[in-house]
């Protein structure tokens, strides 16, 4: 129903009256905090590089790819 069948994992969910009515009958067994987004919505295929810290924010992380022959020379 709402994903929250392990506990300490983190969950999104929209701000919206159908799902707020859900969370308003478990709201004594979870944790809620508003998601920030510093970064402004990411894109499909950035999805795979977003983490969501514990302060609520979800940030793209970006990777930085090492050159393979600048590392053995």
């Amino acid at each position: 129903m709402l994903g929250l069948e392990k506990a300490h994992t983190p969950q999104v969910h929209k701000n919206i009256p159908s799902v707020n009515a859900k969370l308003k009958v478990v709201k004594h067994l979870i944790r809620t905090k508003a998601l920030k987004l510093p970064q402004g919505l990411p894109a499909e295929e950035d999805m795979s590089n977003t983490r969501l810290k514990s302060t609520g924010e979800f940030v793209r992380w970006h990777l930085n790819h090492i050159d393979q022959e600048a590392v053995k020379s």
